[in-house]
């Protein structure tokens, strides 16, 4: 498991080189607002993992292991940026990764509140009780369901 330090370091190295081919020292710093040293320093760590091929004053480019965990990163990160754009549609919402992820949390946490209301309401929670509860519509309540239950470690509920 990376720390997410280093998945923001891997998902903006994703994201320069998804944009230029390639990816230097200062464009990362730009990317994250640090010093060119604080990146150089990352570089390594990241290269002693095997994440990163790193040499002073080349271009930075991923090993297979980096990027498969930069894509897993980028992924979840566009994951959270379309669940929130439907799910918290109008209400305010924090714009980086790491907010975002705070923020899901208590959208989740709202989620298995509304899922507990109408539980205990009703006897059961129907995706129609917990969109009333939520006060979000029925059809986004459903198509939540509906990626939920195509995992695999999602058991299909009464909700």
């Amino acid at each position: 498991m990376s720390s997410r330090k280093t998945e923001e370091y891997l998902e903006a190295i994703y994201n320069i080189v998804e944009k230029k081919g390639y990816a230097q020292i200062k464009d990362i710093a730009a990317e994250h607002g640090v010093s060119p040293p604080t990146v150089t320093e990352m570089m390594k760590k990241l290269r002693d993992r095997e994440l990163v091929l790193y040499e002073k004053y080349n271009a930075i480019t991923f090993t297979d292991k980096g990027r498969k965990i930069a894509e897993e990163v980028k992924k979840r990160h566009d994951i959270f940026e379309i669940f929130l754009k439907t799910v918290a549609e109008g209400s305010e919402r924090p714009n980086d990764v790491s907010a975002m992820e705070e923020y899901l949390e208590s959208v989740i946490e709202d989620y298995l509140e509304a899922v507990y209301i109408a539980t205990e309401k009703n006897g059961r929670a129907s995706i129609r009780d917990i969109s009333s509860e939520l006060e979000v519509s029925f059809p986004i309540v459903t198509e939540m369901m509906k990626k939920l239950r195509k995992r695999e470690n999602f058991r299909d509920y009464d909700c």
